[in-house]
């Protein structure tokens, strides 16, 4: 079975940590990340999210096209570090309105300092609570067997397509 992908231009994607954040790292703007090379890989990976993409225990929430960024983080930032470095960075999150709701979300920090949160529109603005970040390794992440899963599927999906030259 064929899985079903993003169609959302990448354009799209240039939410900012919303207001109310208590995370202490500034400014997540996509439209930060100005390097051509940076720019074509999130294009590419947010072309190819999809519900074998994500988390499984998010699985239950199905692949939105409406919100394809949607537990997308793990395996999008551990492809963005095999392909640029830096660190990766877990912090806890909140809903505001469903009691006892919460998340976790991964995002990475690039070599220079710039922050680089990909799948932060899927939080919608003034429903989540954001906690302060924590650095977390590779090796932490990919002990979670779904985690790696997800993100080998992307990471199969996106090397070829990011290791091609930019027509």
């Amino acid at each position: 079975m064929k899985s079903q992908q993003s169609t959302v231009p990448a354009q799209a994607f240039q939410a900012q940590r919303p207001q109310g954040s208590r995370a202490p790292v500034a400014s997540i703007a996509r439209r930060e990340a100005t390097s051509p090379e940076v720019e074509r890989a999130i294009a590419v990976i947010i072309a190819k999210w999809a519900p074998d993409t994500l988390v499984a225990e998010e699985r239950d929430h199905i692949f939105d096209p409406t919100n394809p960024a949607r537990a997308q983080c793990y395996s999008s930032a551990l492809v963005l570090h095999d392909l640029f470095g830096g660190k990766t960075f877990q912090q806890n999150v909140h809903h505001n309105i469903v009691v006892n709701y919460k998340a976790s979300h991964v995002f990475n920090v690039l070599p220079g300092g710039r922050e680089l949160d990909i799948t932060l529109m899927q939080f919608r603005p003034g429903l989540w609570s954001f906690h302060a970040p924590k650095p977390i390794s590779r090796k932490e992440l990919l002990e979670d067997g779904e985690v790696a899963a997800a993100y080998m599927s992307l990471r199969r999906m996106v090397a070829p397509l990011v290791e091609q030259p930019a027509k």
